[in-house]
């Protein structure tokens, strides 16, 4: 593996999980990485224990502008030829920057790779549940990609919490968009494939990543997603699966108002069952799930359309 490899990690709050993070850094196989990690707001204990247990690793501060400020004030500051973006809720597989920069070996056109993502074996059911439900919703969103992908494979975007690119062309561009969180990295991708850059996706590069453990985490997650993907939608004009979401809701309503104006009891009571079903299908018969995929729905949904309205950057 080349020497000039950055790897950045952005951490806020209290991160329960950043010690198991660093240490999965610390241990990947090949030369030495320079690690940087973003104080996005962490809390005071949380960058004390940073600074006495990983003297070597950099802090470099958002102040409190984001993480995409911090990540690019980061990216400035090193020297890499790469640089390789993680999440402090993150573990990383020993090989996962090795798998990253592989690519850029085999396919010298590309500037930008990602990889896999999976779940912890301490993941809590609640967690455990949220991750499924992504899982079901591959064939919408590129935060994770199909297992049937066999890679390196051209793609059109990959998430920040697993992800290299060439630092050249990251600084061409300008970086992540400051302000803008999360989509930034969507933003990024779309900018880098407008300019003609090529993307790839490696599933052996693999980061077990924590999803959200508790509902209102959860929603508001989904809520930020959906506000972001119409300030996309509206600044770029390209045209992206998710937004078949606020389609389904808008088909949804309009087959109830007709069926509760100009048709009986039977057929409004039938549509409903049939709704249903197919949503204990998608939820492979978890209630829970199920649930939790409404609830999503309606959160990711009232995000888009607020963010109709919204003025972004």
């Amino acid at each position: 593996m080349a020497e000039g490899i950055s790897v950045i990690i952005a951490a806020k709050g209290c991160p329960e999980y950043i010690g198991k993070c660093l240490e999965s850094v610390f241990n990947q196989k090949g030369p030495g990485l320079d690690i940087i990690l973003v104080d996005d707001g962490l809390s005071f204990d949380s960058g004390n224990f940073i600074r006495e247990k990983y003297p070597e690793v950099r802090i470099v501060s958002s102040k409190h502008k984001g993480p995409s400020c911090g990540r690019n004030a980061a990216v400035k500051k090193c020297g890499s030829e790469f640089v390789a973006f993680t999440d402090s809720d993150c573990v990383a597989d020993e090989n996962w920057i090795y798998e990253l920069y592989r690519v850029f070996i085999e396919k010298p056109e590309a500037v930008s790779c990602g990889g896999t993502q999976k779940i912890p074996e301490d993941t809590a059911d609640f967690g455990r549940r949220i991750f499924k439900l992504y899982r079901k919703a591959v064939f919408l969103i590129d935060y994770m990609k199909e297992d049937s992908f066999r890679g390196p494979v051209e793609v059109a975007h990959n998430p920040s919490c697993n992800v290299m690119y060439r630092r050249e062309a990251f600084l061409e561009l300008g970086g992540f968009r400051e302000g803008m969180w999360p989509g930034e990295d969507i933003d990024l991708d779309i900018r880098m494939r407008k300019k003609g850059y090529k993307l790839f996706f490696n599933p052996e590069s693999i980061v077990m990543h924590y999803p959200p453990g508790k509902f209102s985490v959860f929603m508001s997650k989904l809520y930020n997603y959906g506000l972001v993907q119409s300030l996309l939608m509206k600044k770029h004009r390209v045209f992206r699966k998710i937004y078949l979401v606020p389609s389904a809701l808008l088909a949804i309503t309009v087959i109830y108002i007709i069926l509760l104006c100009f048709s009986g009891f039977p057929a409004f009571l039938l549509f409903n069952v049939l709704l249903v079903l197919s949503l204990l299908v998608f939820a492979g018969l978890d209630i829970v799930m199920a649930g939790l995929a409404v609830a999503g729905f309606i959160s990711w949904n009232s995000g888009f359309f607020a963010g109709l309205f919204k003025r972004g950057k």
